[in-house]
């Protein structure tokens, strides 16, 4: 984790506090918290930590040295307004345009700590993507389940557009992931721990099937473990991003993991936490919809 001076940290938090209401401090999820570094871990390492009874229905957890945080924070801002600052596409993909960009591709360094996969010059900037390639039981790659994220910076380095591939959607659907990033706009700001935390009162309805694992099966295959947790199944799928370069005491950052949860015989995720980039997520997609249609024995 970056160390950021008392003193900056201070004015930080003053600044904070005066443009962002509803920020302090206390305790909670922490993006430090490690991950798994290896096939055969124990899944406790990808979710230490968490306590699910305890969590809002939407996390972002970041650890970002002060500037990229101000950036996010400004981003965090502009969410508040979305459709003046942001369009979003859905296809097969679900792109997201930052008509507004605030964030600098230094701050992808400082938030990811690896290099693209690939880099490219485009006739508007140029393109990065980070390819995350599936780990199954024993740790080997399987080329052919990846989930790839794709961004378009601007000739100021800007961040302009973020490209969401297929396989991240199978288990966090557009109308979810929308919402998700649109609810973010009312979040509180906690500034000891750095991350952003949404209340299920200020979280959107969304009408919309949660993923299941019979779609997540056909696109990602088995998960890399399965466990129990809380009374629920916990299918833990691991990734690994190749990148031409990362620094020693950033190694764990080639990792990635997305871990969905079941209730005992069901097949619809009920909750998914995941890591890939330095971002941290939970969502719990039972406070994101109105009413679940009862069944024909109830």
């Amino acid at each position: 984790m970056t160390t950021v001076p008392i003193g900056f940290k201070n004015r930080l938090a003053a600044l904070i506090r005066g443009r962002f209401p509803g920020t302090g401090g206390g305790r909670g999820i922490s993006a430090a918290n490690p991950l798994p570094t290896a096939a055969g871990q124990p899944a406790a390492s990808a979710r230490r930590g968490l306590n699910w009874r305890m969590l809002p229905l939407f996390t972002l957890a970041l650890t970002l040295a002060g500037c990229v945080w101000l950036h996010v924070l400004e981003l965090k801002n502009q969410i508040t307004e979305f459709d003046t600052n942001f369009s979003v596409k859905v296809t097969d993909h679900f792109t997201v345009y930052f008509l507004n960009p605030v964030l600098h591709a230094d701050d992808y360094f400082t938030l990811a700590k690896v290099e693209p996969t690939k880099k490219a010059t485009t006739p508007e900037g140029s393109r990065w993507t980070q390819v995350f390639t599936k780990l199954d039981a024993a740790g080997k790659a399987e080329t052919k389940k990846t989930v790839v994220f794709t961004f378009d910076f601007n000739k100021e380095d800007l961040l302009a557009k973020w490209d969401f591939s297929p396989a991240f959607l199978v288990f966090m659907p557009p109308k979810f992931l929308e919402a998700a990033i649109r609810s973010l706009g009312k979040s509180k700001v906690n500034t000891d721990e750095r991350h952003v935390q949404v209340a299920p009162e200020d979280l959107p309805k969304v009408r919309a099937e949660q993923p299941t694992r019979e779609k997540i099966y056909a696109t990602l295959g088995q998960p890399s473990e399965i466990t129990q947790e809380d009374g629920m199944t916990m299918e833990v799928y691991r990734f690994r991003t190749e990148t031409t370069y990362v620094k020693e005491e950033y190694q764990t950052r080639h990792q990635a993991y997305a871990n969905m949860y079941y209730e005992p015989g069901g097949d619809i995720v009920e909750k998914v936490n995941a890591r890939f980039l330095g971002l941290k997520f939970a969502v719990d997609f039972r406070n994101f919809i109105e009413l679940r249609a009862a069944g024909k024995s109830n």
